[in-house]
């Protein structure tokens, strides 16, 4: 994975960026976490989207995890 940070008119978000398939390209799917939670609860998702060949994008959404 590679840490990122999305840039937002209120503040910056850390993001994480998963490719799959040793960066070929391939469709992207960005993975939000839900209410009261990070994007760490997100990675058994992408996991799941690693394996069919998405290249997957999660961030914590403000007031959760690191933002």
């Amino acid at each position: 994975y590679e840490d990122l940070v999305i840039p937002t008119p209120s503040g910056s978000l850390p993001a994480w960026f998963v490719p799959a398939n040793g960066r070929r390209p391939g469709p992207g799917v960005v993975v939000v976490h839900g209410w009261e939670s990070a994007r760490d609860r997100t990675i058994p998702h992408i996991r799941f989207l690693n394996a069919a060949g998405f290249h997957c994008l999660t961030f914590d959404v403000r007031g959760h995890g690191a933002a």
